[in-house]
């Protein structure tokens, strides 16, 4: 059974690129190891991340995310059960606003995929939450 869970936290400021790439290089590891698979947007400090996998992997996953000091104001915004796995190539998916360059850095094309995704599993309140996340930070950034 896949579950997932997607939270909302808040980047330390100083969290250089380098330490986020790093980061992003460990928990991809750590996940391919767990069976877990997801996606992580970040706009400036704002952090919103979906993990999917087996339910006690998930949790171990997200209690070391919550621990960890690279962020604060960590808050569970949902949790699904027997969901369909929407991220099943992506141990970490990546997608993040750069204000200084004007532009957006991604490990992927998945994001095109996005509300397509929600739109064939209705009941992941789960992926319902993340999509509506991306779509407001995409509107802030036509503003």
């Amino acid at each position: 059974m896949v579950n997932a869970l997607v939270y909302a936290s808040s980047a330390r400021p100083s969290l250089t690129d380098a330490e986020l790439d790093v980061l992003l290089l460990h928990s991809r590891t750590l996940n391919a190891l767990r069976g877990i698979t997801g996606v992580l947007i970040k706009d400036g400090v704002a952090i919103v991340q979906y993990l999917e996998g087996p339910a006690d992997a998930v949790e171990r996953t997200f209690a070391r995310i919550a621990a960890s000091p690279h962020h604060h104001d960590v808050q569970v915004l949902a949790r699904a059960s027997d969901v369909t796995r929407r991220f099943d190539t992506w141990h970490m998916a990546f997608k993040g606003f750069q204000r200084q360059y004007r532009r957006m850095d991604d490990t992927g094309t998945w994001i095109d995929a996005l509300d397509e995704a929600q739109a064939g599993e209705p009941a992941n309140v789960a992926l319902s939450i993340l999509v509506a996340r991306w779509n407001a930070m995409v509107e802030a950034r036509r503003e």
